[in-house]
């Protein structure tokens, strides 16, 4: 397995460091957290399409947003990162928060593969009906509907309640 490269930065005269990951792929952190990032090689994750800032330490996985967030001393157990601009790869301090996975569900964009435009509704070609689903604090809950418009208003009504 090759080593990955040394981490190559881009200073930015507002506090701003970016870190250049690959070709084209550049993450961003707070110059306070310079000496953090140091200290490991970076490199990217990707899952479901979902580009994270990991590194390894004791063999263990960790991901950037998490370390800068137990850094910033919050109480990082059983919450995840949410980065507020939806970009994983910007990591600064005012990007990054606290949530819990219904929060970070509600916060997912539409994935590029949806071809309904709606989170959690498809066509049931079986059935021959629109499905909408949605899943909130470990309990999944799915309807079928005539029209899309139904699905998508109880989807829509599921969020907020």
């Amino acid at each position: 397995m090759s080593q990955p490269q040394l981490n190559e930065y881009i200073i930015d005269g507002d506090g701003v460091l970016n870190v250049r990951l690959g070709v084209n792929l550049i993450m961003t952190i707070d110059s306070e957290d310079k000496e953090l990032i140091d200290k490991h090689r970076w490199m990217i994750s990707r899952s479901h399409n979902v580009d994270t800032v990991i590194t390894f330490i004791d063999k263990t996985t960790v991901s950037l947003g998490r370390l800068i967030a137990k850094r910033m001393g919050l109480d990082i157990k059983d919450m995840y990162i949410l980065h507020k601009d939806g970009n994983r790869l910007n990591n600064r301090r005012n990007n990054l928060s606290l949530a819990t996975m219904d929060i970070i569900q509600q916060n997912r964009k539409v994935p590029s593969t949806n071809q309904t435009g709606f989170k959690g509704v498809f066509y049931d070609k079986t059935r021959r009906k629109w499905v909408a689903t949605i899943t909130k604090s470990g309990v999944s809950k799915r309807k079928r509907f005539d029209l899309i418009e139904e699905a998508v208003e109880w989807r829509k009504n599921e969020e907020s309640s």
